[in-house]
């Protein structure tokens, strides 16, 4: 299937947003001074404490007399399904650039509605492509309480991004949440947590 020309340059406008975002988000890339490269202690997500394995034990991905290459017992669970259910996965964690795009992203819808929610979904879908979502990437929800549902898939390669956008009186509310990278997941199959903090 073919895409429109304007679906397009869409979805390329898109990108030089995610991108934009996403380097105001990286944090400041090591100085000239010094060796320039960064501590790896430094780093974020560094690995901290010792080594998953003690003096006599492989070292993860090494074979054993066998030939065989032992998985960690917390990687075998690691890589489990996440869900029982047919059709639904547990979102993911966001990474830290992840989590500041979110927040750029739902600024950013929050500015275009801005004192006025949607009243139906089409409107919803109207103003999240007048601000620069491409429609193949708005995904309806069944309304909640009334109230218009989409979410928007912001995943570009291997991110995690996606934003559950729900209209109300006054506005939008905006919530980012990760799905697992790739096509093979569509955002709406993806089981939220709870969140306890989310206004009601």
């Amino acid at each position: 299937m073919s895409s429109s020309p304007d679906s397009t340059d869409a979805e390329v406008r898109f990108l030089d947003l995610v991108n934009r975002f996403a380097q105001e988000c990286t944090p400041d890339a090591p100085s000239s001074s010094g060796s320039g490269a960064p501590d790896p202690e430094s780093l974020p997500d560094a690995p901290t404490g010792a080594p998953a394995y003690g003096p006599g034990q492989t070292p993860p991905g090494t074979p054993n007399a066998d030939g065989d290459i032992p998985v960690p017992v917390e990687d075998a669970a690691s890589s489990a399904p996440e869900s029982s259910t047919p059709g639904v996965v547990d979102e993911v964690p966001l990474t830290g650039i992840e989590v500041c795009s979110g927040a750029k992203h739902t600024e950013r819808i929050t500015q275009a509605f801005g004192k006025k929610g949607p009243a139906t979904y089409q409107k919803l879908v109207r103003k999240l492509r007048s601000a620069g979502y491409p429609a193949e990437r708005i995904h309806r929800m069944a309304d909640h309480g009334g109230a218009p549902r989409a979410r928007l898939d912001l995943r570009v390669a291997d991110s995690h991004l996606a934003l559950e956008v729900t209209g109300t009186a006054r506005s939008v509310i905006v919530e980012s949440f990760g799905a697992p990278s790739g096509e093979a997941v569509s955002v709406l199959e993806v089981r939220r947590k709870p969140n306890l903090d989310a206004p009601s």
